[in-house]
């Protein structure tokens, strides 16, 4: 991967090419697997190889970090911009998934499906996908407002305050701002 001489080569997303059809994702960027500079030239190398890839009709995406799958950047924004700013359940805001299946009980449901999928056509796949899409996401006229309103309290001078004050203190690298965020977003101030 070529990556600016700033940015560390630690590999924090893996890829996994079970099948030419079927590949796994696995994010691995503990303790709570939060998005850097790190991990967006990663992720990006990724979705272009899937992109430009014609045979890889699923794939697989999972965490080599227990009880975490991505830590969501709402949880982090409720603490940066104030409780009352960012509205979520709390395994949305935390950042996890409760199972209730043990892992390799689900890891094996998860590869299985995965298997059958990649054996579908994949016209048949796009087509469903497609029609998924049509019945279950908002329409980007409906996205629009809450982007804009995420994009305007990310810029209110007291939220760049505290981005600006919890990077001082070391918030974009793994360590104890990252493991004890409210104990330090508490020693911020209001």
């Amino acid at each position: 991967m070529n990556r600016p001489e700033n940015v560390s080569s630690i590999q924090q997303i893996r890829l996994e090419r079970r099948l030419p059809s079927y590949w796994r994702v696995t994010f691995d960027h503990p303790p709570l697997n939060i998005f850097g500079p790190e991990t967006i030239p990663q992720l990006n190398e990724i979705v272009t190889a899937l992109e430009t890839d014609e045979h890889v009709k699923v794939v697989v995406f999972d965490s080599a970090v227990e009880g975490f799958f991505l830590t969501h950047w709402g949880r982090a924004l409720e603490v940066l911009l104030g409780a009352d700013d960012i509205r979520g359940d709390l395994a949305e805001l935390d950042g996890y998934v409760n199972r209730s299946l043990p892992d390799q009980e689900l890891d094996a449901y998860v590869n299985a499906l995965a298997l059958r999928i990649a054996s579908f056509d994949k016209q048949a796949i796009a087509d469903t996908k497609r029609l998924v899409n049509a019945a279950s996401l908002p329409s980007d006229a409906d996205i629009a407002p809450e982007w804009d309103a995420f994009i305007a309290s990310v810029q209110r001078p007291a939220s760049q305050n505290r981005i600006k004050a919890l990077l001082e203190r070391g918030f974009h690298r793994p360590g104890d701002v990252e493991n004890r965020l409210g104990y330090h977003v508490g020693q911020l101030g209001g």
